[in-house]
């Protein structure tokens, strides 16, 4: 039986599952954490946790847990909200690795203007054995600087399976985008959402009569699309 139990500094086990929090981040609070400031194991499970930020700083955000998801743990569908201005890393489930049948959850990320976003779907470091990705969901805005790992920030490896990511750029300003991926495309469009490689979805609108297109640039097995 799942036990719903508050943010712990140590790892969450077993079949305890964290609550749903609504974490507000400022300046002089700049590092949040949803569930676990350890890892989750076992049937463990994390909640669906909000963050906020109220001002500009520089912020580190997990969703789930600081260090890793294993065995059978999941993460929660957490939602991360910037402000303007703001620097800020976000870790949709886990700062370091998942493995084993772990299954990250379906995480949300809005951007802001003027602002420089790193972000991982779901695991910072590697996703090996059998782990999933979950679908999250990242959108941009104008004049902004925005990286954003579906997935794993390092490698997938095994039989590990990302999820079905969608990426929404505002349709102007700065983007730049960052995700695993294999091949390399150069498509024109005016506007399109076309599914990609893994189910990756990229949204791109049409805006006062100017033509713009993604130019993805193959490095080893990773690709960054941005505008041009």
């Amino acid at each position: 039986m799942s036990t719903r139990v508050p943010f712990t500094t140590s790892d969450l086990a077993d079949h305890q599952w964290g609550i749903d929090d609504a974490l507000t981040g400022d300046p002089n609070t700049n590092i949040l954490t949803g569930d676990a400031g350890g890892s989750l194991l076992d049937f463990s499970r994390g909640g669906n946790d909000t963050f906020t930020e109220t001002a500009p700083s520089t912020y580190t955000f997990y969703g789930d847990a600081a260090r890793s998801l294993f065995n059978f743990a999941r993460g929660g569908d957490d939602t991360f909200t910037v402000s303007s201005s703001s620097t800020t890393t976000a870790y949709g489930d886990a700062g370091d690795d998942m493995s084993d049948h772990s299954k990250g959850g379906n995480d949300t990320f809005t951007g802001a203007a003027q602002a420089s976003n790193i972000f991982f779907g779901d695991a910072g470091g590697n996703m090996i054995g059998h782990a999933q990705g979950g679908d999250d969901r990242f959108t941009a805005f104008p004049n902004s600087f925005n990286t954003f790992y579906g997935d794993a920030g390092v490698d997938m490896s095994d039989h590990s399976k990302g999820g079905n990511d969608t990426f929404e750029p505002h349709q102007r300003g700065r983007q730049h985008f960052l995700w695993r991926r294999r091949e390399q495309h150069v498509w024109p469009c005016s506007r399109w959402r076309r599914p990609f490689h893994g189910q990756e979805r990229l949204q791109q609108r049409f805006l006062r009569g100017h033509q713009r297109r993604y130019v993805g640039l193959q490095q080893g097995r990773q690709r960054h699309f941005q505008w041009r």
